[in-house]
C-alpha cells in the first residue's frame, strides 16, 4: 500500500462543556509513554456518537499518602455511583462486566490547555428522569430496558464493540 495505508474517513466532533448521559463501551489497562499504568474507560455519549473526548482516565491508587489515598477512593466511589455499579465492584478487572453500564459524565476544558477537554463521572441526584440503575446480572451489568412507550434504546447511534 502507498501513502495513507488504507485511510478511512472518520467523523469527529469536539464535545462542548456540559453534562451528558453516557454508556460504558469498555475499559482496559494502559500505560503512559513513560510507563505509568492507568485504566482507560471508554464511553459513548448520548447524542454524540463521534465525540472527543470519549474516555476517562483513572491512574492507580497511590501506595503512600493517606490524603491522596482517601481522595482516590472518593473518585472511584464517584465513578461507581455515577454508573450505578455496586461499590464492591472489582477495580482490577475483568472489565467486561462494566460494558453497558449507563450513567452521567461532565465534560470540562483543561485548565492548562482549554482547547482540550476531559470527561469526569458525575453522580446525578434522582430526579425522576434519566437512566435507572443497570441491574446486576450473572456475568455483568446490562443496560436497562426501554421504558414503556419509548421504544428503541437511548443510544440509537450504537458503536459495534
Amino acid at each position: 500500500m502507498g501513502f495513507g495505508n488504507g485511510y478511512v474517513p472518520r467523523e469527529s466532533e469536539k464535545l462542548p462543556p456540559g453534562e451528558y448521559e453516557a454508556r460504558i463501551l469498555g475499559a482496559r489497562p494502559e500505560q503512559t509513554k513513560n510507563g505509568t499504568p492507568y485504566l482507560a474507560v471508554y464511553v459513548q455519549v448520548k447524542g454524540h456518537p463521534h465525540c472527543r473526548p470519549n474516555s476517562m482516565t483513572f491512574y492507580d491508587r497511590p501506595y503512600v499518602g493517606e490524603k491522596e489515598q482517601v481522595r482516590w477512593d472518593e473518585k472511584m466511589t464517584e465513578f461507581l455511583d455515577a454508573f450505578h455499579m455496586p461499590r464492591d465492584t472489582p477495580l482490577g478487572g475483568p472489565y467486561e462486566s462494566w460494558k453497558g453500564a449507563t450513567g452521567w459524565v461532565r465534560c470540562v476544558p483543561q485548565k492548562s490547555a482549554p482547547e482540550y477537554s476531559n470527561l469526569y463521572p458525575l453522580k446525578k441526584a434522582a430526579q425522576g428522569q434519566g437512566m435507572p440503575p443497570a441491574p446486576a446480572q450473572q456475568g455483568g451489568y446490562m443496560p436497562p430496558p426501554p421504558q414503556q412507550g419509548q421504544g428503541g434504546d437511548a443510544f440509537p447511534e450504537d458503536v459495534p464493540f
